[in-house]
This record gives structure tokens, sequence and C-alpha cells, in this order.
């Protein structure tokens, strides 16, 4: 016997010198075999055999994998002996080598690429059953944020693309999603969203530190307060402007990302039909014609210019003296006037998207209220210096102040703001705010609790906000 299974081995060695090496598949996991199945197609056969001794005499170099696989005796080198092992197998004369106890196989994704969940065998490193993949954590934000949307009425909020080769990351924000929402926001969505939002930071991240325009923004389970105010200002400076202004590409910007180890570049871009997308460039290029921010000595300062439209309706109602006529009246009369415009009043283009968006603002007046609930400074500075409290404790309540069904959305809207400001605030006159250059000023002192998003190195959050607001000084703001 010993004769004929060494005359069959120099036979097989003989016909596999004379063959060329057929290549061995090994890109997909094993079905059920251990060692010798080289070519990983679930059964040990003499083809096997002869991979391994092309292996052993040098004709043929394997993989890391196939010498893995061609090595029965486990001395780390592919020998004869080996093959003559596989080919017992292959003829019956051997059992196959088991698979030792299975071991955790599970593959973490990462930020762009997939990984997998099954269980391993250790002797051969193969999966004993078709692992499963575990979405990228790109897409796992992304479905996890469409989740969240859906639950608000919007049908698809972002889309994700993630390229490994290059290191690139796309974020698509869906304007059709967004811009076709039928009826009022679901409010209930936002119930607890910054908690939820701390909670989904924290289980996604999976590292120690995380770093955005080379600011670190996330280390040891913390936030890092400032560095977020950054990168917000970094990212969100000229938003509408560059809304309007967006290339045939549509990206809005690209960012460098750190998260751990893992390095790439984060492209935000926006997507949808072009009809929407012209509403949204054109909304866009109304707003970044009237509201501009920038970042000074650190703090905020928002630039407000009136609609003409607006201008034009005021200096009707007092054509003589305008100016002195606004500055004597008190804030609660101004917004009393402002209640009473309609849109198009106010606004000489784009009422229909103006209107929506003090419709979307209206309807999260819940959210609204549990951000201002964690308000504990809140108070604005006149020209003279004198501080007076921002707020009354009331909070936004838009239909508080309904008369009838056919109040404006802006009406609600103003009206809302109006009954969430403290009467000091309201009682004082438009004049107190006047700027000796022409314009208004309002300094906002404000501080928010903001431990219920998780661990940050400051809860509490204060920022010192001005806001200029432009009626009658001529003021170029695009």
């Amino acid at each position: 016997m010993k004769k004929m299974i060494a005359l069959f081995v120099a036979a097989l060695m003989m016909f596999t010198l004379a063959m060329p090496a057929i290549a061995a598949e090994t890109d997909g996991p094993a079905k059920v075999a251990c060692l010798g199945d080289i070519d990983c197609d679930g059964d040990i056969e003499p083809s096997d055999a002869r991979l391994a001794l092309r292996y052993s005499v040098g004709l043929d170099d394997p993989s890391e994998q196939e010498e893995l696989w061609a090595n029965m005796d486990g001395d780390e080198e592919v020998e004869p002996a080996d093959a003559r092992t596989i080919l017992r197998i292959a003829v019956g004369l051997d059992a196959e080598i088991e698979h030792a106890e299975v071991v955790d196989g599970d593959v973490a994704a990462s930020w762009l690429a997939t990984g997998l969940d099954g269980m391993i065998c250790p002797k051969c490193t193969r999966y004993l059953e078709e692992p499963v993949a575990v979405d990228a954590k790109l897409d796992q934000v992304v479905n996890a944020a469409n989740a969240w949307a859906e639950k608000a009425g919007v049908a698809t909020l972002v889309k994700g693309e993630a390229d490994v080769e290059n290191a690139v990351a796309s974020v698509i924000v869906d304007v059709d999603g967004i811009w076709d929402v039928e009826g009022a926001l679901d409010t209930a969505a936002f119930d607890g969203f910054m908690t939820a939002f701390g909670a989904a930071v924290k289980e996604y991240v999976g590292a120690d530190t995380v770093k955005i325009i080379d600011e670190t923004v996330y280390a040891d389970e913390t936030f890092q307060n400032t560095a977020i105010k950054n990168v917000l200002f970094e990212v969100g400076a000229g938003l509408f402007y560059k809304l309007a202004n967006l290339d045939e590409s549509l990206v809005f910007g690209t960012y460098a990302v750190e998260i751990g180890e893992e390095a790439f570049d984060l492209i935000v871009k926006i997507d949808g039909s072009k009809e929407n997308i012209a509403k949204v460039q054109g909304f866009a290029q109304t707003i970044s014609e009237h509201i501009a921010a920038s970042v000074v000595d650190g703090d905020l300062v928002i630039d407000v210019k009136a609609p003409d439209a607006l201008v034009n309706y005021i200096t009707e109602l007092k054509p003589e003296d305008t100016e002195s006529a606004l500055n004597a009246k008190t804030i609660g009369e101004g917004l009393s006037l402002a209640a009473a415009l309609d849109v198009d009043n106010a606004f000489g283009s784009n009422q229909s998207a103006v209107n929506r968006l003090c419709a979307v603002l209206n309807s999260l007046d819940g959210f609204i209220n549990k951000v201002l609930a964690k308000v504990t400074v809140a108070e604005v500075t006149t020209a003279d210096g004198e501080k007076v409290a921002l707020l009354s404790g009331n909070g936004f309540n838009p239909e508080d102040y309904r008369t009838d069904e056919e109040d404006s959305a802006m009406k609600l809207l103003v009206n809302g703001v109006a009954g969430a400001m403290s009467d000091e605030l309201l009682a004082l006159t438009v004049g107190d705010f006047a700027n000796e250059d022409g314009y208004y000023t309002v300094q906002v002192d404000i501080a928010v609790d903001m431990s219920n998003v998780g661990d940050m190195v400051n809860s509490t959050i204060t920022e010192t906000i001005y806001l200029n607001i432009h009626v009658f000084d001529d003021v170029d703001l695009g």
C-alpha cells in the first residue's frame, strides 16, 4: 500500500511539474473545509494537493493565506509531505482536519469601509459561515439620521457615499426630501433631541479623539466646547451666500476629518431636482443679501439688512420723519407693527419660502421651548449700557396669539417671539438700541446648560452675540 501511495504521489509530482499553475481563488470564505482546501471551494481534492506540491518545490509562490492552508503539519513550511497529507484526505485515506474551537471573527467597520460579523476557525483563519457585512459608520450615521427624519415627516434627509481608496466621504443633503414635505413636521421627533445627539456621537465615534478642520472637537470622551464653536463658525460662515453661489458640482465645502487613526476628507453637497435646487438657491440668495455673520474677537456678529419692501412700508407710514417715528416706538409696538405685515409687505421675493420657514419654526415650538428652558442667562445691553432680561419665562407659543385661521405664519412667529420676551425689554424703545453709525445694535449675552448632551469640558456654554440691524443706512451684505 505504501508503495502504491508513493508511486501515486510521484506520478502526481510529474503531472504537476508539466502543467501550468491554476490560480487559487482565495477571496471568499470557506464553506466547511479547514486545512488542505487551498482553492477555498469547500472540498479537499487532488488539485489542492497539486497546488501544495508546486508550492513545496518552488514552482508557485503562495499567498500568506494559501501557505497557511497548505501547511498541514504546522511547521511554517510547505513541504511534499504536506501535499501527501492533502492527497490522502482527498482520496479518503485520512479524515479532514477539523476546525478548532471557533473564535469571534468580527472585523470592525471603519467610517468608510464595511466590516464583517462572523465566527472563524483560528487554525485556518476561515469564516465557518458566510460572514454578515457590517455597514460602514458613515452609512450607519446616515441611516440613523434618515430614520429620525422620517419620524418628523421628512422622507429622506441625507445620503452618504464613501470612496475608501481615496479616503473621501460625501454627505449629500437631499433637497427634494426636505422641500417636498407635505403638511407640518411631527415635532414629537425632536423630543430628547439633544440628549439623543450626545448619545449618538458617543456610539458612532468609537475613538479617543475627533478632529475637524484641525480643531479637536472630542477628546477623552469629552466634547470640547470652544473647538465645536470654532468649527460651527467656520462651516457656517457665509452659509446662505455659499448655497446661493454653488457651482455645478453643488459642493458646499470639503473638510479634513480625523477620527482616531482614520483620516479622510468630508465633502458636503446638496442634490435634488433642478426645480427644488433653484428654489433653495433663490431663497438663499435673498437671505444672503439681508443676513451676514462673522466672528470678531471670538464673538458672533450678525448683520441684518431690512428688506427694501419693509423699509418702503415703514416709510409710507410716516414719510416726513420715518427714523424718529420708529425710534420712538417701544420694542413691543415695533413687533406689533411687524406682526401686522403680510410676507409680501416685508419681502420683495421668495414669499413662499419665507412662509414655509416661518411655518416650520412655529411647528418647532416644543423643541424651541426645551432649548429655552436650558438658558441660564439671557440679557440684552442697550446703547447706553443698560442690561435688561431677554426672556419672559413664558416660552415661545405662537398658537397663543392666533385670532383666526387666516393668521399668517409670519404673524404667529413674530407674536410668538414677542411673547417669549420680557416686559422690561418690550418696554424699551427702538431708539434705545440706536447706533451712532446709523443702525441698531443689540448685544445679547447668553448662557446655555448643555449638560444633557453628554460630557463636556464646560457644561454651560456662554456667548456674546452682536445683532446689527440696518434699516435706514445703506449697507451691502452680498
